[in-house]
C-alpha cells in the first residue's frame, strides 16, 4: 500500500472498534466491509492493477462494479 493512502484504513479500523466497543453490531460489520475494500482498492492501486472492483452489500447484493457507479442489481 501506498503510504500516503494507507491511513483510510488505520481510520475505518479504529472507528469498527469504537463500533464493536459501543455495542454496534452492524456499523462494526459494515466498518469492517469498508476497511476491507480500502484496502484492497489502495494495494491494487499502488501495484497498477485495474480501478474497478466487485463490491457487496451487507445483505450479498452487488454494490458496484466500477467506482462511481451504483448497480441495483
Amino acid at each position: 500500500m501506498r503510504m500516503g493512502q494507507t491511513w483510510i484504513v488505520d481510520v475505518l479500523k479504529d472507528l469498527e472498534t469504537f463500533a464493536r466497543d459501543n455495542d454496534m453490531p452492524l456499523l462494526e460489520r459494515q466498518l469492517g466491509l469498508c476497511a476491507q475494500v480500502a484496502h484492497s482498492e489502495v494495494t491494487t492501486r499502488s501495484q497498477g492493477g485495474p480501478e474497478t472492483a466487485e463490491i457487496y452489500g451487507l445483505d450479498g447484493r452487488r454494490v458496484s462494479a466500477q467506482p462511481g457507479k451504483r448497480n441495483s442489481a
